[in-house]
């Protein structure tokens, strides 16, 4: 499909909810639906600061703007100024794939602080579900200042893609490409990159983005925010070792202490562990390849019954002498709270549940790939 512009998706979530939104570049990426597959195209259009468009999922069927038609607030039907922020159709405008949200009822997205030829030279949009603010996002891709005011194309798409899971509490999908903040697509446990872990390509990684450590002491803060304490849980990493006999682990928290240090990666050895210290499950046999694989480690905090799984098969299980304990930072790309052992290699798509994933669950994920 060539459109000579850009397009935009907002993937519609089963019933009144909408989530994801990303884009594609018409002009010469292959990663977009056929053009069979959108219900009806949004036409080209200029829109003002301040603007507001709401979407009812309840009732809203197909989504058409036409040529020139403007949003404002939802209590009036023109804009106060007419500041236009519009795009020019070979410079794709982007809601981030991370800027993700479970809304019932009607969502309402209108761009947030910015004045024509702003030379901040990006847009922002602020989401809001009946009237609750969510948040904002914005993307600095937009630089030539020469486009302002021409217009853009957008498609909007409907149909359900996949339920949202209300047990994800956590996801770093590592699609970012660049800057210093790896955004939490399921909660607000957005990461921070210390030390320069390295944004790898999409055609080195298993699903779109994802990033390199070098095993010294590059490593993503994903903050305090989650608490296993006596919980069930899972979580779920495609990761690449670089090398084999080296210390690499790929998630940690809590500190050095009985049951209270969270870390699983792999041993020296070669074993792949799920650890609470000196409380921990070891796989069995070695693995010394350099591959991508999926890992899942689950927890049952009732029968403290612990499972690893490797690309989507039971590698170890086993029981637990005692609950997790440990809270503190989540730290991707070490041990735990003490900073040492290292990842060497890439990881991508790293996501916790509180919940233990069903075997199924397990094969599901692994196939999202």
């Amino acid at each position: 499909m060539t459109n000579g512009g850009w397009t935009l998706v907002a993937n519609v979530l089963g019933t009144n909810a909408i989530s994801s939104a990303n884009y594609t570049n018409g002009l010469g990426s292959t990663d977009y639906l056929p053009l069979s597959e959108w219900i009806h195209k949004v036409s080209d259009f200029n829109t003002y600061t301040n603007p507001a468009m709401r979407i009812d999922m309840g009732t809203v069927k197909d989504y058409f703007i036409p040529n020139g038609v403007s949003f404002s607030t939802m209590v009036t039907t023109s804009p106060t100024n007419n500041f236009k922020w519009t795009n020019s159709l070979s410079k794709p405008f982007i809601i981030p794939s991370y800027y993700t949200h479970h809304l019932g009822g009607s969502m309402n997205l209108w761009p947030a602080n910015n004045v024509y030829a702003d030379s901040r030279n990006y847009l922002s949009f602020w989401g809001a579900n009946n009237g609750t603010t969510l948040g904002g996002c914005c993307h600095e891709t937009y630089s030539d200042v020469a486009g302002w005011g021409k217009p853009f194309k957008m498609w909007i798409k409907e149909g359900v893609v996949n339920n949202i899971d209300s047990s994800l509490i956590a996801r770093w999908a590592f699609d970012e490409g660049a800057g210093t903040s790896a955004y939490d697509l399921a909660g607000n446990n957005h990461g921070t990159l210390y030390n320069g872990p390295i944004w790898a390509t999409k055609a080195n990684c298993v699903t779109g983005g994802c990033l390199t450590f070098d095993n010294s002491n590059d490593y993503v803060n994903a903050g305090t925010g989650i608490n296993l304490v006596n919980k069930s849980f899972s979580i779920a990493v495609w990761a690449k070792r670089a090398s084999s006999g080296t210390w690499d682990f790929i998630i940690g928290q809590g500190p050095n202490g009985y049951s209270t240090g969270l870390h699983v990666g792999f041993r020296d050895g070669n074993t792949f562990t799920f650890a609470f210290y000196s409380n921990d499950l070891d796989t069995p046999v070695t693995y010394t390849d350099t591959n991508w694989h999926h890992w899942v480690c689950t927890y049952d905090s009732v029968s403290r019954a612990r499972i690893i799984y490797r690309d989507g098969v039971v590698v170890a299980s086993g029981t637990a002498s005692a609950n997790y304990q440990g809270t503190g930072v989540m730290q991707i790309g070490l041990r735990q709270a003490d900073g040492l052992l290292p990842f060497h290699g890439s990881l991508d798509d790293i996501r916790i549940y509180n919940k233990v994933l069903s075997p199924t669950e397990v094969v599901n994920v692994y196939n999202e790939r």
